[in-house]
């Protein structure tokens, strides 16, 4: 066997090496950083009015640091998933070449398409009259892995493919979470912070609120009674009072 022969099957064995341990160890903190990232910007996507933009970006990354924990282990579920993609499109997708019976392929194409149709209209219904992002992003998901697979399997298990949808999939997700976690906040049960507030020497007014974030330029927070947002100087902050919040009596 001559070396140029030798060579080319090192460099298909290189290219068919695939994703490996090394690069999830790269992978996993890089992603759940820009998880962390993403359902912050989700967050205050919920808050709207310029908020984002009310906080610097160090405070933002602040912020986003306790999502970090979970950003960890939903990045390494994403970095198996393209592990998983990898070793399909290894194992998988050259059986899926193989023309198989009629119908085989038949009860695939019905399967995805039932699926591609469930997934639709529970995707159209959460849209119009559900309670939850995250749900209606998996909604989303899901409906687009049924029309990935009718349309073209081999495509689908290529890594390039599942790769970049599971990380998509994984962003989606994350902003969708950042969402609900704002909408939790607003119309949470829990007990509501007081605030007095007022200039320095002068009697202050209290206002019971829902202290949504605290950064160098203020407070944050959002009025249950007047159903609005508003941000407070801490030179107009004479006082903070929280109560312990429910779930935690015993």
């Amino acid at each position: 066997m001559s070396a140029v022969d030798e060579n080319s099957k090192a460099e298909v064995s290189n290219e068919r090496s695939g994703v490996t341990i090394k690069d999830a160890f790269v992978f996993v903190p890089l992603v759940a950083s820009g998880l962390a990232i993403t359902w912050e910007i989700g967050f205050f996507t919920r808050v709207g009015g310029g908020a984002f933009s009310l906080f610097s970006l160090s405070e933002h990354v602040t912020f986003a640091v306790q999502a970090l924990p979970i950003a960890l282990a939903v990045s390494a579920i994403l970095v198996a998933g393209v592990f998983q993609w990898d070793l399909m499109d290894r194992y998988a997708r050259p059986l899926l070449q193989t023309k198989g019976t009629s119908s085989r392929r038949r009860f695939a194409k019905g399967t995805n398409l039932f699926g591609l149709v469930t997934f639709t209209g529970l995707t159209v219904y959460y849209y119009f009259y559900g309670q939850s992002a995250l749900t209606l992003v998996i909604q989303l998901i899901s409906a687009t892995v049924c029309a990935g697979f009718l349309i073209s399997r081999t495509a689908m298990f290529r890594p390039i493919v599942g790769g970049a949808f599971v990380l998509l999939s994984g962003f989606a997700i994350a902003f969708a979470a950042g969402f609900d976690r704002a909408r939790s906040d607003i119309v949470s049960t829990r007990p509501l912070n007081s605030i007095r507030m007022g200039e320095k020497g002068k009697e202050g007014q209290t206002k019971s609120v829902r202290i949504l974030r605290t950064g160098e330029r203020g407070v944050l927070y959002f009025d249950t009674a007047e159903r609005s947002f508003g941000l407070v100087p801490w030179d107009l902050i004479q006082h903070i009072e929280w109560k312990i919040s429910s779930i935690w009596e015993r």
